[in-house]
């Protein structure tokens, strides 16, 4: 199974968290991990290939908002 990275912003004291998870696929990823995430943005990882940002919507809590602008995949 798949291992990826959660990245969260940076809290007050400047110093960002991360999650581990392994799940089936990125999105799966994300569900699992939605508790400890709460309302942050939160970068998602496989490796060095980055999925983008990602931060839940509320009050539906079920939608993720994306930012793959911010994606990128490392160049060989």
């Amino acid at each position: 199974m798949p291992h990826y990275t959660l990245l969260l912003d940076a809290e007050a004291n400047g110093e960002a968290q991360t999650i581990e998870c392994s799940a089936a696929n990125p999105w799966l990823a994300l569900e699992k991990s939605r508790k400890a995430i709460g309302r942050h943005a939160v970068e998602l990882r496989e490796g060095e290939r980055s999925f983008g940002t990602f931060k839940p919507c509320f009050p539906q809590d079920r939608v993720w908002e994306i930012s793959p602008s911010r994606s990128r995949v490392p160049t060989a």
